[in-house]
């Protein structure tokens, strides 16, 4: 997928590239950099260099957004992510919403969950 929002200023942002993120990733934790992301059939790295960057900048700026607007990301994030994945209906993602709906926030113990197939 080619970005189409280059920079995070405000929650609509924030969504916007989640809603990227999750079109892209089954798997993804805002913890995980985006240069550790494999394809789960052939471990190839999903994104170069360049891609990994961009996305990694852009969460960055997801944490700043966030943080000027609500005082948890990782509660944010969840609920969003959990909308997001509802509205894309996809059986893996929901099975991801199920294992963290336990929960109002990430945490260590639910990361192996959500990092990439190579470290599993």
């Amino acid at each position: 997928m080619i970005y189409e929002i280059m920079d995070i200023m405000e929650l609509q942002d924030v969504e916007t590239f989640l809603e990227q993120i999750a079109h892209e990733i089954q798997d993804f934790h805002p913890l995980v950099d985006f240069k550790d992301y494999v394809y789960p059939d052939s471990y190839m790295r999903r994104y170069t260099d360049e891609e990994a960057s961009i996305r990694n900048y852009l969460l960055e700026k997801c944490f700043d957004v966030c943080a000027r607007h609500t005082s948890d990301f990782f509660t944010y994030l969840l609920q969003l992510y959990r909308r997001i994945c509802a509205e894309m209906n996809h059986e893996a993602k929901r099975r991801i919403i199920r294992a963290a709906a336990n929960t109002s926030s990430f945490s260590a113990i639910q990361l192996p969950l959500f990092l990439p197939h190579s470290f599993r």
